[in-house]
C-alpha cells in the first residue's frame, strides 16, 4: 500500500472514513478514480483496508499527513472528517499547502459553512440541505428524480453510469473544428453546453456549431465514452481532421 500511495498522481485525498467520506470514495472507487483516504481512527480506518483502498492513519489537518498523501499532485480533496471545526482546519492546511487545489468541506450546521469558505473551501456541502432538496424532488417529481439516481449511479449498482464532464478542447486538439453533431456519432456524447474561449457560456448549441481551441466542451455520456472523449480532446491531430457529418 505505501508503494501504491508513492505512485499517486492526478488523485482525489479523502479525509475521513465516517458515513460521508465512504461515500464519496464508494463513488470514485467504483469509477475507477484513483483516490486515497486519510482516517486518524485506526478501526474506521480498516473499513478502507478492507475494501482495498489506498488509506494513510493519521490526523488530515497535519501537513506530514497531507504531503504523505501527495497533495501537491492530487487532482481534489474532500473533506469530511468528525465535526466542522475539524474541518475548518483540514481545509486550512490543505489551502496553504495546495493554493490552487479544489477543496469540498462538508458542514454540519450553517454558520460553519462561511467559516470553511473563508478557510479556502472552493464549495462547500451541507448533507442535511442536501437531504431536504432531495426529499423535496422526490416529493414534486419523482420520475425526474429516479432518472438521475438510474443515470449517475454506477453500473454494480443497477444504475446507466453516465457522467456530465467539462472537457477542455487544446490546442491542435483532435476535437478541434469538428461539429457538435460529429461529436455526438462519432464518440457517442451529448454536448450540453460550450464554454467559449472568450467566457461566454452557449447552453445547447446549435449539431452544426464547431469547437475551437480553448472552448471547454460539458458532455454527458458513459464514463467510458466520456474519458475516451476527454483524452481525445488532450491529443493533437496527426493528420488534417475533416468533419464528415
Amino acid at each position: 500500500m505505501e508503494k501504491e500511495i508513492a505512485r499517486l498522481t492526478d488523485h482525489f485525498i479523502i479525509c475521513g472514513a465516517g458515513r460521508v467520506g465512504r461515500r464519496v470514495a464508494k463513488e470514485m472507487a467504483a469509477r475507477k478514480i484513483s483516490l486515497v483516504v486519510i482516517e486518524k481512527d485506526p478501526e474506521q480506518a480498516r473499513w478502507a483496508q478492507e475494501n482495498e483502498l489506498p488509506v494513510i492513519v493519521g490526523d488530515a489537518s497535519s501537513e506530514a499527513v497531507l504531503r504523505e498523501a501527495h497533495i501537491e499532485r492530487a487532482r481534489g480533496l474532500a473533506t469530511a472528517v468528525a465535526s466542522d471545526a475539524e474541518n475548518v482546519y483540514v481545509t486550512l492546511t490543505a489551502r496553504g499547502l495546495a493554493p490552487n487545489l479544489p477543496i469540498v468541506a462538508r458542514a454540519s450546521e450553517e454558520e460553519a459553512q462561511s467559516k470553511m469558505t473563508r478557510a479556502g473551501a472552493t464549495v462547500v456541502v451541507s448533507p442535511y440541505a442536501y437531504a431536504g432538496q432531495r426529499i423535496a424532488r422526490v416529493l414534486t417529481h419523482p420520475k425526474v428524480q429516479r432518472f438521475i439516481d438510474l443515470a449517475f449511479a454506477p453500473v454494480n449498482e443497477g444504475g446507466l453510469d453516465l457522467q456530465i464532464e467539462e472537457v477542455y478542447v487544446a490546442e491542435r486538439s483532435r476535437l478541434e473544428h469538428l461539429s457538435l453533431a460529429h461529436l455526438r456519432v462519432g464518440f457517442g456524447v451529448i454536448v450540453l453546453a460550450v464554454r467559449r474561449k472568450a467566457g461566454q457560456l452557449d447552453f445547447n448549441p446549435e449539431p452544426e456549431e464547431t469547437v475551437a481551441a480553448g472552448d471547454s466542451v460539458v458532455a454527458m455520456g458513459e464514463s467510458g465514452k466520456i474519458r475516451d472523449f476527454a483524452r481525445l480532446a488532450e491529443q493533437e491531430a496527426q493528420s488534417s481532421l475533416t468533419d464528415p457529418v
